[in-house]
């Protein structure tokens, strides 16, 4: 949907009506036991619908108001805010095997809006950055000895000790082996790169003719590597599949980037929107789809800071003459960095928080502050340590990924991992 979705949230009843009258309409209307209108009313505010298209929402804030319910619509971006403010108004079941640690601090209290709450299931990662700097040693050895020739080999392992460390609702990913493709593509492209370092040596016209063949040739290697590497992460033995055409990987790889950057960035917003897309408009696992909801002018937010920062380095730039080198630097330097700590975590949270799906949906709970502390603390030791903390690097940011990132499950994801686990 362009518009988006929104929560539906009951916050009790309008002036000047009669509650029991109320009540008893909002009981005919959806067909609930007087206990479970009691249920709902008592734990005002709550959220009456999850992830509905904006026609939806705006049908039943209509038909609620005109039975005396004061009913309010909300972007499911703003939702988790009103849901922490009203914990302690939430009810919570315990169903087998479930805490009541384990539920949404806000869900459905009856039968008619979900059948059972939503039950929020967290990303766990137990990697260690001792073990994975002994897998990247390793990696980086085989890869200088055969001149990245095995590169794909070390790529597999790097990902499969990372999918193996990362636990969803006590199931563990898996990383298969690469199949001979990967191997064949790589090699490809190698000798690619090889032939045009040679083509500049040679011939200036034969080194342009090759990076503008090179340029044209590379969305379609995209495009099969992620058809390939798709394949190698299962989750409960199901691949994820992507849908992305040939048409849309040559978009989103040449076509959006190069209007952003003729653009100057004004139309960044809507460049990552439409890439955002392409590479996530559906996933398939198994036979559960992933759909990517959301509209280009949540992606505006991208624009002021690169504004701003184009502005300052603009600045920089005109007047290096005043200001000293020394302090020119460290200025467009702050200023890109802020730039990519605020686009990193507005696309994530832009990313996830717009995945729905019929068994539920995500929330990404990154943050300006904590992800930039964080990037910040990191560089600064790898910096000094000559690179050799990049492996604690890659395991301080997946768990940061596991610890900001839960699903928010509903009861069709119960019935979807039994229809797996049937034999």
């Amino acid at each position: 949907m362009a518009d988006g979705l929104f929560n539906l949230v009951v916050c009790g009843f309008l002036k000047n009506v009669d509650p029991a009258e109320v009540k008893a309409k909002f009981s005919k209307m959806f067909r609930l036991e007087a206990a479970h209108v009691e249920r709902v009313f008592n734990a005002t505010p709550i959220i009456l619908r999850r992830n509905i298209p904006e026609d939806f929402a705006n049908s039943l804030v209509k038909r609620l108001s005109a039975i005396g319910v004061s009913v309010q619509k909300v972007n499911v971006e703003t939702a988790p805010l009103l849901s922490n403010a009203s914990v302690s108004k939430a009810i919570y079941y315990k169903d087998s095997g479930e805490t009541s640690s384990d539920a949404s601090a806000m869900h459905q209290p009856v039968d008619f809006f979900y059948a059972a709450h939503e039950r929020r299931i967290p990303f766990i990662f137990t990697g260690d950055g001792l073990a994975y700097c002994k897998l990247w040693l390793i990696n980086l050895l085989v890869c200088t000895l055969s001149v990245g020739i095995l590169y794909p080999w070390a790529k597999t392992r790097s990902l499969s000790y990372l999918c193996q460390h990362m636990c969803f609702d006590n199931i563990n990913f898996r990383c298969v082996e690469n199949s001979k493709k990967i191997y064949y593509l790589h090699c490809t492209l190698l000798a690619f790169v090889v032939a045009l370092a040679a083509s500049f040596l040679y011939s200036f016209v034969y080194f342009l003719t090759a990076i503008i063949v090179f340029v044209g040739l590379f969305p379609y290697y995209q495009y099969k590597c992620n058809q390939l590497q798709y394949g190698q992460f299962l989750f409960c033995d199901l691949d994820v599949r992507p849908s992305a055409s040939l048409r849309d990987t040559y978009f989103s790889a040449l076509v959006w980037p190069l209007l952003a950057v003729l653009t100057f960035g004004i139309l960044v917003p809507y460049a990552a929107y439409r890439i955002h897309c392409s590479r996530l408009q559906k996933k398939y696992i198994g036979n559960c789809e992933f759909k990517f909801l959301t509209s280009p002018e949540k992606y505006r937010r991208l624009l002021p800071s690169l504004l701003v920062a184009e502005l300052i380095i603009i600045g920089c730039v005109c007047w290096r003459t005043v200001i000293p080198a020394f302090y020119n630097a460290p200025i467009v330097l702050s200023a890109i960095f802020l730039v990519f700590i605020h686009w990193r975590v507005t696309l994530e949270k832009l990313r996830w928080n717009n995945l729905v799906s019929p068994i539920g949906y995500f929330l990404c709970s990154w943050s300006f502050i904590s992800y930039g502390k964080l990037i910040l603390q990191n560089s600064f030791i790898s910096l000094i340590t000559f690179g050799l903390y990049w492996p604690w690097v890659k395991i301080n940011v997946t768990r940061y990924k596991a610890q900001h990132l839960a699903f928010f499950a509903n009861p069709g994801f119960s019935k979807w991992q039994k229809a797996l686990n049937k034999p």
